[in-house]
């Protein structure tokens, strides 16, 4: 599958022309802060600007400050900072007394360090930019560093798109550091000069000044770091669970595994990969039990580095129920339908710690896939929001979110991702990224058609395609039963006559399993006889299973005898709506399909479409 690429945000506009433009359009929008995110035209703003100012907005960010208003100390002199230290070196020397400087961000935007001319790097010290104050936009309000991070890119913010007044005379451009090996998030870059001093070019020099340090990165990894993160990409392939490596001050893990360590004994496996790196032998360690009381084994695979020494340990972990049987249940067994088909996915995603995303037509049981079987069971913590809802209160939509996926024993299922607020794009993407909970996200067809949500698409690595129920007509009769005991609490279960189900395995239900419901909700009704009993407040009596009289009439429009397949249920389609399209002119609508006459009342027959 080809997924669509974040398009690059346009470059500001420069200039006095621009700035007092922008600087007017803010007035405007902090007049209505309500402003719809999509109205970036209406204000002369760039969308991700508008956008990044109802974030600050909605963080509380004070605009008339010019103090950091956040520290969080960092510790020590890490890889980061170790690698930029000669590429800031260099640069502190050519932007001294040029009206620029430079600012070291790590991967939470703390300040690591700033560098470049002094008289600017000293007034910005005065206002509380020292190691560890907190650049992100939630603190800050719109910027470089903050922004860039938000929209996970390159991003130059000029002028008065800064949200407070006091860097309204300076841009700012921040760039994103990865690191090369495991092309996660390092940290960010941002060179900063004055606004009068501002060019179209400061991005890519920037860019390349970010390039030098992603290299150096690269080559301060030892061989043995580089060993070991082969051997954790080796095992990941081939893996369906858990997955980390340790070794040195390296330590890898994937979604699984980050889920795992929040309910196991972690100083007991800790412990025992140590001793399994310096015996150089693998190791099988028996865990507590998780969830379940399921048994979980850490197999350790110990990598030598290069000349031979112990450079670190993969492992791999494996669970087993030693109360239940391997094999599928007994009803997935026998049948092969696509919802079953459908759940088995979901589950391996989910044993495999990946978020899915689940796309498809409108009302096609995306959101009853979501929750699966289990959905009824008191021992699962499902927790269902709905994106449509996020435009009405962002900031208790985001705390729901944000709460409910830090849950390692809970199950979060988005709904209508394609409805997503502009605004909470950032936010969710974040959250997803430090997920502990399983994420399953809905959303329709035409999902990649937001630019915006193709890096949200993109961190959802199991994608499923939920056909319509038209196109598998094999789960019908399972549907109907669930459904039929969801809307009724009646003893004895009703159930549909043959004839009644014949019509519908053979319905094309443009609605999808939305309409069956709808149906069934109402031939249920059908089946009360509201004046049966005798006396006031009667209970209405019970009219059995429900039969082709409790159907509406538009499904009643063929022969309920026989079942069509796929094709011929298209077929038949084409012919209904050829025959409508030319007001009961049969001959006509042969014409227009290239049927001949005998073969047009040879299907009308066949299919029992009624003349």
């Amino acid at each position: 599958m080809v997924r669509q690429l974040p398009r690059r945000a346009e470059p500001p506009i420069f200039g006095p022309e621009g700035w007092q433009r922008t600087r007017e359009a803010k007035r405007r929008f902090l007049r209505n802060a309500s402003v719809d995110g999509s109205g970036g035209q209406a204000l002369q703003v760039r969308p991700e600007i508008l956008l990044s100012w109802k974030r600050s907005v909605l963080s509380g960010v004070d605009m008339t400050t010019s103090q950091v208003s956040r520290l969080d100390p960092v510790d020590g002199e890490g890889v980061l900072l170790r690698a930029a230290r000669p590429v800031l070196d260099r640069l502190s020397d050519q932007l001294d007394g040029a009206g620029s400087w430079a600012m070291l961000f790590d991967r939470e935007c703390r300040l690591l360090s700033a560098i470049g001319d002094r008289d600017y790097v000293r007034r910005s010290q005065a206002r509380g930019a020292v190691p560890g104050a907190v650049f992100g936009e939630a603190e800050m309000g719109t910027n470089g560093a903050g922004t860039a991070y938000e929209v996970q890119d390159s991003f130059v913010v000029s002028g008065t798109e800064h949200f407070r007044e006091a860097e309204r005379d300076i841009t700012s451009t921040g760039v994103l550091l990865r690191d090369p090996m495991t092309r996660r998030e390092s940290g960010l870059l941002c060179l900063i000069s004055r606004y009068e001093f501002a060019s179209p070019l400061l991005l890519s020099f920037t860019e390349e000044l970010g390039r030098s340090i992603e290299e150096r990165m690269g080559l301060g990894r030892s061989l043995a770091e580089r060993a070991l993160f082969d051997a954790f990409l080796r095992v990941s392939r081939r893996a369906t669970g858990p997955v980390l490596a340790l070794g040195g001050t390296v330590f890898v893990a994937n979604a699984a595994a980050r889920r795992m360590f929040a309910r196991t004994d972690q100083d007991l496996l800790r412990h025992r990969l140590l001793d399994a790196v310096a015996d150089g032998r693998q190791w099988t360690i028996e865990l507590s039990p998780g969830p379940g009381d399921e048994e979980l084994r850490a197999v350790c695979h110990p990598v030598a580095s290069p000349g031979g020494a112990a450079g670190g340990v993969v492992v791999e972990v494996v669970t087993r129920r030693p109360d239940r049987p391997r094999r599928k249940p007994a009803h997935r067994e026998t049948s092969s339908t696509t919802e079953d088909r459908l759940h088995a996915r979901i589950e391996q995603a989910e044993r495999s710690g990946l978020p899915v995303l689940l796309r498809g037509e409108q009302g096609s049981g995306k959101t009853r896939l979501a929750t699966g079987p289990e959905r009824s069971s008191p021992a699962r913590n499902f927790t269902v929001l709905d994106a449509e809802r996020s435009a009405a209160e962002p900031s208790q939509w985001a705390g729901r979110l944000t709460a409910a996926l830090v849950d390692p024993a809970a199950t979060v299922v988005v709904r209508h991702l394609d409805s997503l607020a502009p605004e909470l794009v950032a936010t969710f993407r974040r959250a997803l990224d430090t997920a502990a909970a399983h994420c399953r996200v809905t959303a329709g067809e035409g999902i990649l058609s937001r630019e915006d949500l193709a890096p949200v698409v993109g961190m959802l690595p199991v994608i499923i395609d939920v056909p319509p129920l038209r196109d598998r007509v094999e789960d019908i009769p399972r549907l109907v039963a669930d459904l039929i005991a969801e809307l009724t609490s009646e003893p004895g279960l009703p159930s549909c006559t043959p004839d009644a189900m014949a019509v519908l395995l053979r319905s094309s239900w443009p609605g999808n399993v939305r309409q069956l419901r709808q149906v069934l909700a109402s031939a249920l009704a059908n089946r009360v006889d509201p004046y049966a009993g005798s006396g006031k407040g009667a209970v209405p009596a019970r009219a059995g299973d429900i039969t082709l009289d409790d159907l509406p009439a538009e499904l009643l429009d063929g022969d309920p005898r026989r079942h069509l397949g796929r094709l011929e249920r298209l077929e038949r389609h084409a012919i209904v709506t050829a025959i409508r399209e030319a007001a009961g002119d049969k001959e006509a609508a042969a014409a227009v399909l290239g049927l001949s006459r005998a073969t047009i009342y040879r299907r009308i027959k066949q299919f029992g479409i009624h003349e």
